[in-house]
């Protein structure tokens, strides 16, 4: 995705600056400021861009579309909405945690589970050779 490049434009023609002057105010080679403003540059670094608009006295702001005037202020959320995306994230978070709680307690059931056949088998070996006295551990 190209940069849109119409704000730079417009603040070239605002400061009524060349490309030539502006590569020697950023200190951008003049070949990369040509493909950032032509729009042959995919993704042109942020450093330019902030450079470039510094340079021009713009708004990177009013460049991504946050403000309408540089003078305005950010877009900001109410009260109520921050505290309701503040509720949203916490119960996805908490979500989260509790399917993790759960998977650890079907694990931790599943070992108990192995555990009390390991005790129940290791009784039932122990009974078994203590009744048969020939074979095992107690011989008499």
């Amino acid at each position: 995705m190209a940069l849109d490049t119409s704000y730079i434009k417009t603040l070239m023609e605002r400061e009524n600056v060349t490309q030539a002057e502006l590569a020697r105010l950023t200190d951008i080679p003049q070949g990369t400021l040509s493909r950032i403003l032509n729009g042959a540059t995919d993704c042109p670094t942020f450093a330019n861009v902030t450079a470039i608009v510094k340079a021009l006295h713009g708004s990177l702001d009013v460049m991504a579309g946050i403000v309408d005037e540089p003078n305005d202020k950010p877009v900001t959320m109410t009260e109520r909405e921050l505290y309701e995306k503040l509720i949203t994230d916490k119960e996805r978070q908490l979500r989260s945690v509790n399917g993790i709680l759960e998977q650890k307690q079907q694990w931790l059931r599943k070992m108990w589970r192995a555990l009390i056949v390991m005790v129940v088998v290791v009784g039932v070996m122990l009974v078994l050779d203590v009744s048969i006295g020939s074979v095992g551990f107690v011989r008499y």
